[in-house]
């Protein structure tokens, strides 16, 4: 559909006047949204072989903006994308969105490589920049509740998906270059670990609240809950803490279900 009304290939130029402008980047807003479902109901699917329907934007196009800020001339000349994180949290919840998922996008375009060692070393800097966006992005959110919960959420889905597949490549790897397959397990695996405590701690701070603050949280929590399960599940080095991490994001899960009525 979003094709055959032509949105994606709005542009929204300042050079537009009035209601062009405005109805340009809504379109263009509407791309953004539909791209960034698709990367993320993808990180589910067990085959990452089948192509995307939605292709992103340019790097170098807009990134989306808030549906209040549309009227603000001020905001566009500090909306282009852009590699500082600082200066994305700055155009808003939106902006950060499609960050997060363009770098998932990218995880998703380095999974498909078929030289290893160029693949292994391309998830390694990724992982870096996914890292360093995800810690000022959760910095700035301040434990709060609000606009930048779905970005994070689709941070750490990124980070399990890269370092599921890290992991998944080593398995019987007997040499890599750069770094043993034993170093790329062992990094990995800390990482993950890492994932699991922090989705923990969302989940121990979901757990306070009631019903109607669940309401207004993102699918994508439920579904970073269901990777840490699967960690913990599938790690071969057990943590003696993660029944009780277990414990805390079954609850979690428990909620969503209790209040949508489906197993998310």
């Amino acid at each position: 559909m979003g094709y055959a009304c032509r949105i994606h290939l709005s542009n929204p130029n300042p050079k537009l006047e009035g209601n062009e402008f405005f109805q340009a980047e809504e379109e263009a807003n509407t791309w953004w949204g539909i791209a960034i479902c698709e990367r993320t109901f993808f990180c589910e699917l067990d085959d990452f072989d089948q192509p995307f329907a939605a292709k992103f934007p340019d790097i170098h196009a807009p990134l989306p903006r808030e549906t209040n800020s549309l009227n603000d001339d001020n905001n566009f000349k500090t909306s282009q994308s852009t590699d500082s994180a600082e200066d994305t949290i700055r155009n808003g919840g939106y902006a950060c969105i499609a960050q997060a998922a363009w770098l998932l996008d990218q995880v998703f375009k380095t999974i498909e490589l078929t030289d290893i060692d160029a693949k292994l070393i391309q998830l390694d800097g990724l992982d870096h920049t996914l890292r360093t966006f995800l810690t000022i992005v959760m910095e700035q959110s301040q434990g709060k509740w609000g606009k930048f919960c779905t970005a994070n959420a689709i941070l750490i889905r990124a980070l399990f998906t890269l370092h599921w597949e890290i992991l998944t490549q080593v398995q019987e790897m007997t040499h890599c270059r750069h770094k043993s397959p034993e170093e790329w397990r062992k990094t990995s695996s800390s990482a993950l670990d890492t994932l699991v405590n922090i989705v923990e701690d969302i989940a121990a701070t979901q757990n306070g609240h009631s019903i109607s603050v669940v309401e207004s949280l993102p699918p994508s929590r439920a579904y970073v809950m269901r990777a840490a399960l699967r960690h913990i599940e599938d790690a071969e080095i057990k943590s003696e803490t993660w029944e009780q991490i277990k414990t805390q994001l079954e609850l979690s899960l428990a909620q969503f279900d209790h209040r949508w009525g489906f197993n998310v």
